[in-house]
């Protein structure tokens, strides 16, 4: 009897277990798609080569280094 309530008590641990590392296993991941939300951004962005530009593409250029720091900022602020 007392193996039995101890092995119903390690289920249930190893359940809360369970479910806290899938819980971790989500925030991970919605980290790692800001992450690449970012990096898409800054992929996107235009070839930096200063006599290649015109005014409208270095407003455009700047826009998009913008973005791409504040995504990266919401991604770290999120690991704290």
């Amino acid at each position: 009897m007392a193996g039995q309530y101890q092995k119903r008590l390690n289920m249930e641990r190893w359940q809360r277990e369970r479910a806290k590392l899938r819980a971790q296993l989500a925030e991970a991941r919605a980290k790692l798609a800001q992450c690449r939300e970012a990096y898409q951004i800054l992929e996107d962005a235009p070839e930096l080569n200063p006599s290649n530009y015109d005014h409208e593409q270095v407003c455009e250029l700047n826009a998009k280094m913008v973005e791409a720091y504040l995504a990266f900022r919401a991604a770290l602020e999120a690991t704290k």
